[in-house]
């Protein structure tokens, strides 16, 4: 057992997870991926639900990561839950990052992120 131990405290986290929050788009680029999926990307059913991302931050936040990158296949504002989640990453000590398309935002969002 020790020498699981002593391996299991070598190994290094990553320093940036990516998690996507989300696939649904409120565009339909010519040029995006998600046009060629045999599933309509725009239903929920595949999305993390709140409970799994926050899940997935207190685990990162455990094993030592520092940033967390909010990106994917779709528009991460689509969320309604966005903000708590940036928060969340925030209470747990991590920096955040997301890649938006920017349409859905407006000057009371700008001014929360």
């Amino acid at each position: 057992m020790k020498k699981i131990n002593n391996y299991l405290d070598s190994i290094k986290a990553p320093t940036t997870v990516m998690i996507s929050p989300t696939d649904s788009c409120n565009l339909s680029c010519l040029m995006c991926w998600r046009r060629d999926k045999k599933e309509d990307p725009n239903l929920k059913k595949t999305e993390l639900s709140l409970a799994q991302i926050k899940t997935i931050i207190e685990n990162c936040n455990n094993l030592g990561v520092k940033h967390i990158d909010l990106t994917g296949g779709g528009e991460a504002f689509i969320r309604k839950d966005i903000f708590e989640i940036i928060e969340y990453v925030k209470k747990n000590n991590m920096t955040c990052s997301l890649t938006t398309n920017a349409t859905l935002l407006n000057q009371e969002k700008i001014k929360r992120l």
